[in-house]
């Protein structure tokens, strides 16, 4: 470490636990490639295969808050000295993890979306409050609650439905039928009595 440095504590994370692996000393000019190679020795592990962020605090409406910035080829150094200098800050300090491959990626994203469909089909399957009243009432339609001990008369039944009751064109018909029926027994009497009257005039 440059004697004139910063030292700011590093922690390595391995996926499961996070523990503390020594210092990296922080100055104005330090450069990104300077700061991986340094990463690099104290987590021995190729830079390509790591990835850091620096860990810090933040007061927001008066509430202060830990943030993650990431460290990459635009990061300044500099601001994070003046800003977060851990004379001043406590728990500032550079978190060193393990990139994850683009299989692994792949797979946390696609475990995001099946969560995502499972909870949007749960929703489907369960429905809505207002749906779950609305067929709740649609079943309780002409319905009257029974109580302990008495039956219902037969005037508290249901109506019947729409389907058994009989259509005005099925009463005309019958109707129309019915005048028939008592036109032809008219004729008929009309036509035994005449024979009785021409007996009667011959006689």
């Amino acid at each position: 470490m440059e004697s004139f440095a910063t030292p700011y504590p590093i922690y390595f994370f391995d996926g499961e636990t996070e523990r503390e692996v020594g210092y990296i000393g922080v100055h104005s000019v330090l450069t990104y490639k300077r700061f991986q190679s340094l990463m690099s020795q104290k987590i021995s592990l190729p830079v390509n295969q790591l990835s850091a962020v620096f860990v810090c605090r933040r007061t927001v409406n008066d509430v202060e808050k830990k943030q993650k910035l990431p460290i990459n080829e635009n990061t300044n150094f500099c601001i994070i000295l003046n800003q977060h200098n851990p004379s001043r800050e406590r728990d500032a300090h550079f978190l060193i993890s393990v990139k994850k491959s683009k299989k692994d990626r792949k797979g946390v994203r696609k475990k995001v979306v099946e969560d995502e469909d499972d909870e949007e089909e749960a929703g489907e399957l369960v429905g809505s409050p207002s749906q779950s009243s609305e067929f709740s009432s649609a079943l309780n339609i002409n319905t009257i609650p029974e109580r302990p001990g008495v039956k219902l008369s037969p005037m508290h039944a249901s109506p019947p439905s729409s389907s058994m009751a009989t259509s005005p064109s099925i009463s005309a018909q019958r109707e129309a039928a019915q005048r028939e029926k008592e036109r032809l027994a008219i004729a008929l009497g009309r036509a035994q009595a005449a024979p009785v009257d021409m007996k009667a005039g011959r006689r």
